[in-house]
């Protein structure tokens, strides 16, 4: 999907996911979850708001994929990484595993 993440593609398209997710029928664990989940206030600017702090990692897998880079260089890449708010709290992880 490329730059254009999961997040912001979701974002941008939310009421044609909640009219697919909407045509759902029965009531199982996960179709009323994702009924459920799609109301929820302000979920689009959560959305981009997710895309918008880990846009990084997206934009490190892309040049991991397309060039050769050694395992020095992505160590370097993934430790100059700008999280900002880290809603998510991803860089701990990050910095967790890498010490590993």
């Amino acid at each position: 999907m490329g730059a254009d993440n999961a997040a912001s593609c979701y974002a941008k398209n939310l009421p044609e996911v909640k009219a697919i997710v909407e045509s759902f029928e029965g009531f199982g664990v996960m179709v009323t979850q994702a009924k459920v989940s799609l109301q929820a206030i302000g979920l689009a600017s959560q959305l981009l708001k997710i895309k918008d702090q880990y846009d990084c990692l997206v934009k490190l897998i892309e040049t991991t994929e397309i060039a050769k880079c050694t395992i020095e260089e992505a160590v370097q890449a993934i430790l100059k990484f700008d999280f900002r708010e880290d809603t998510c709290n991803i860089n701990r992880y990050v910095k967790k595993r890498m010490k590993n």
